[in-house]
């Protein structure tokens, strides 16, 4: 969300001007519309656990909450979103399809963003944090890789 302030006239009203930029975001895993989580529960209590976790409310009472739409970044990208790379499981379990809503939503915005996924089952949500699966290696090579991009080597 913080890369969202800065340009976004909506947020800079709530937050007060942000007088920083990011020059890029590696994004992974994440939930950019917390509006669609809620409409599509998971097993075993999951969304109502990471509801209560956080924001402090129950599934009802954040749906029918002013908050609701200011805690989904998809709803604020402007073409003043930074250079991203978004990394995401094409199965994932817990944020399934709001990844590919997201990169979507930021080339409607005449936006930057690479993107790297996994299609394995078993490269799952949050799954480059497994430095033994061939993807997450790839994965966080990609990621070191865009980082650098941004880095200005000086010779000695």
């Amino acid at each position: 969300m913080l890369g969202m302030i800065p340009g976004s006239p909506d947020l800079e009203k709530i937050y007060g001007t942000m007088h920083l930029t990011f020059a890029g975001a590696v994004l992974s895993s994440g939930i950019y519309d917390l509006e669609y989580s809620l409409r599509h529960k998971l097993p075993l209590g999951i969304t109502r656990g990471v509801c209560m976790d956080v924001t402090g409310l129950k599934v009802k009472q954040l749906a029918s909450s002013e908050i609701l739409h200011r805690l989904s970044p998809i709803n604020f990208v402007t073409s003043a979103f930074p250079k991203s790379m978004v990394v995401y499981a094409k199965r994932d379990f817990f944020a399934k399809g709001q990844a590919e809503s997201f990169i979507e939503r930021i080339r409607e915005q005449g936006g930057s963003v690479e993107e790297y996924y996994s299609r394995s089952f078993w490269d799952n949500h949050a799954f480059l944090i497994n430095r033994k699966s061939k993807a997450a290696r790839e994965a966080n090579r990609r990621m070191d890789n865009f980082i650098k991009s941004f880095c200005i080597e000086t010779s000695g």
